[in-house]
């Protein structure tokens, strides 16, 4: 008690705004205070100032230059999605690969000179990412000798950290919980490096369960106050549901998706060509800051493939991505398939205990929606099989009844 007593008198004597006017003694909000205003107190989460002044050319922040063509540009926090095993940690290796070195990966522009480059490896363990960025015809240890003596040929720059969580760990008595620990690590970490780029790869393991709300709502404001706080550009990639064939990409693919999408600047996918099994393309699903330079009419296609010892990805071209998809649906047919997804989807939220209006949020249309969504497929099948044949009018009856009882809580 005694501490917080000093800490809020050492406020109301320092903590004043950027104009010198201290707001715990001023009171009263007069018109004369209106054109220097800039409102902030230590228990008040929010800063006020007149529209205008954030359009005063002080006040305009410069451009953001690229780091990864228009899908990932300085001080945003991106989302790279995909389904699992499509290459999307290879990927992100090889970004923070170029960004580290200086070379851009063609044909994305990047407008930054060689820089730090945290990457926090979560799915690959220490032997898993040496094997995979080593030539089997070569002999470790003499690649090892080699690297130590300044071999020129060494695949990563040094800006390139990586850093992945030991094998054997407790939480320490001073943090509440896991999720208090891992965020100081990850801070402490990065201010050590004073790296400006971050990699979290994957959201999984930050989040044990990215599909409630209230988990993708704590991660999310997490990553958004180390962005404004350290002024960071942070990339994190993301696992999907196991995606079906034949559909375009789009936010519903996405774990968690509405509440994700919306503390994200720019959302973009990885997508699986049906043309070859070394295919893949990248769509942008969501960009705040700059305007769209492709769509699923003009995606980029990409080849997967080891040159050397580097697993990456190589340029193709661009093209709609109707060209990769199985089935290749247009019109009323692919109007119908998504909406099939959705109810394949809205049914399996339904059954893991989601209320009607949480799957509209990750689904990203109305509760009404959803409710018709349930009762088309109500209608063709009962929303879990039942347990036994005898049973099967009682179980049925019953989950029925739960799902209305959870759709009208939501209202």
């Amino acid at each position: 008690m005694l501490e917080r007593e000093r800490a809020k008198w050492f406020a109301h004597q320092h903590y004043v705004g950027l104009n010198g006017t201290n707001y715990h003694f001023l009171h009263e909000l007069t018109d004369e205070h209106l054109p220097d205003l800039q409102f902030t107190r230590y228990n008040n989460l929010f800063v006020a100032r007149p529209a205008n002044a954030y359009l005063e050319t002080s006040v305009v922040r410069k451009p953001r230059r690229r780091l990864f063509g228009d899908f990932w540009r300085e001080d945003e926090l991106v989302l790279l999605f995909a389904d699992t095993g499509l290459g999307k940690s290879a990927l992100a290796v090889q970004i923070a690969r170029a960004l580290a070195g200086g070379e851009k990966i063609e044909p994305f522009e990047m407008q930054t000179d060689p820089q730090r480059v945290l990457y926090f490896d979560f799915e690959l363990t220490d032997e898993q990412f040496t094997a995979r960025y080593s030539d089997p015809d070569t002999d470790a240890t003499a690649s090892s000798d080699a690297s130590d003596q300044g071999n020129p040929e060494r695949l990563f720059p040094l800006n390139f950290i990586r850093c992945a969580p030991r094998e054997d760990w407790d939480v320490p008595e001073e943090f509440e919980d896991l999720h208090n620990f891992i965020v100081h690590s990850i801070v402490d970490t990065i201010q050590f490096v004073e790296a400006k780029v971050v990699i979290l790869d994957n959201l999984t393991w930050l989040s044990a369960s990215t599909e409630n709300t209230v988990a993708a709502q704590r991660l999310m404001r997490m990553l958004l106050a180390l962005r404004n706080r350290l002024g960071l550009s942070i990339l994190v990639l993301a696992h999907t549901p196991k995606m079906r064939g034949g559909l375009p990409i789009d936010l519903t693919h996405l774990q968690g998706s509405k509440m994700l999408a919306n503390f994200a600047d720019n959302v973009f996918a990885m997508g699986r060509s049906s043309n070859s099994p070394d295919l893949r393309y990248l769509k942008p699903i969501k960009q705040r800051n700059s305007a769209v330079s492709f769509d699923e009419k003009n995606v980029p296609v990409m080849r997967l493939g080891k040159q050397g010892r580097m697993l990456g990805f190589t340029f193709v071209g661009h093209e709609p991505e109707s060209r990769h998809l199985e089935g290749h649906l247009h019109g009323a047919a692919l109007t119908e398939a998504i909406r099939r997804d959705r109810i394949t989807r809205a049914v399996e939220l339904a059954n893991g205990g989601d209320t009607f209006r949480e799957i509209a949020e990750k689904l990203g249309v109305g509760v009404s929606s959803i409710t018709r969504f349930l009762k088309d497929d109500e209608a063709k099948t009962p929303i879990l099989a039942p347990p036994c044949a005898g049973c099967a009018d009682t179980t049925a009856r019953r989950k029925n009844r739960d799902i209305r009882q959870r759709g009208q809580g939501a209202k």
